[in-house]
């Protein structure tokens, strides 16, 4: 049995996915995504409790492309897929996905479409850093706030009275999204906030200018990488 065997079981991987202006001006389509979401949990991580495949709505019939995609693809995880309107970004969706599924499972992991998970075990270092007075660990934690959220959010706190705190992001101006980002989880000051740079390190796909950048201790292992980089 792996070490986080009944972690595993107890985590709800939500992946937001958006297909709008931003991603076909890049020419990248969804289904690419999820392809590779697909691949990794069918491949390393099938016992995951559920996968979340959240849809940003945008274009209708590219929606429904990757509705279809998913539906049709070899999957041997359990899963769901939610259309929601794009309110607050992938921030709003993960508060809306967290309230709902919040009292089923004991973690979230989070993480965006054109992002992936390196290794068979990437989602170990998160648990690894989780205890009582933590409540998220996320890939790069600076000036106060989840600077690159993916990552795993502790969801046994948030059970209770606790789950009221958590806002929904209602900004859907794209100008707003950094301030959605920046107060992401920070109603939780209580609790602990960590992320994995000393222990591993991920690198981020920066379009302007066009190149990836890595964040944490390039000593150790890469976990989590642009699917496109």
């Amino acid at each position: 049995m792996r070490e986080f065997e009944k972690e595993y079981k107890n985590t709800n991987y939500q992946i937001v996915f958006y297909n709008g202006y931003r991603r076909l001006h890049h020419n990248f389509k969804g289904e690419l995504f999820c392809k590779k979401h697909i691949e990794y949990i069918n491949n390393y991580i099938p016992n995951i409790g559920l996968v979340s495949f959240i849809i940003n709505k945008s274009d209708e019939s590219l929606d429904k492309e990757v509705v279809d995609f998913i539906n049709n693809s070899d999957i041997k995880f359990n899963y769901e897929i939610i259309l929601r309107d794009n309110i607050g970004f992938s921030y709003g969706a993960w508060a809306e996905t967290i309230k709902k599924n919040h009292t089923k499972f004991d973690y979230t992991f989070i993480i965006e479409d054109d992002y992936i998970p390196v290794e068979e075990n990437t989602l170990d270092y998160f648990y690894k850093k989780i205890d009582d007075e933590t409540i998220y660990v996320c890939c790069l934690y600076v000036r106060g706030h989840a600077s690159i959220s993916n990552g795993m959010i502790n969801t046994k706190i948030m059970r209770g009275n606790n789950i009221n705190i958590l806002e929904s992001y209602v900004g859907n101006d794209y100008a707003k999204g950094t301030y959605n980002q920046s107060r992401f989880m920070t109603e939780y000051k209580k609790y602990k906030f960590k992320d994995i740079t000393d222990v591993a390190y991920t690198t981020f796909h920066s379009f302007a200018p066009n190149k990836i950048i890595p964040y944490g201790d390039k000593t150790k292992k890469l976990i989590i990488k642009p699917i496109l980089g």
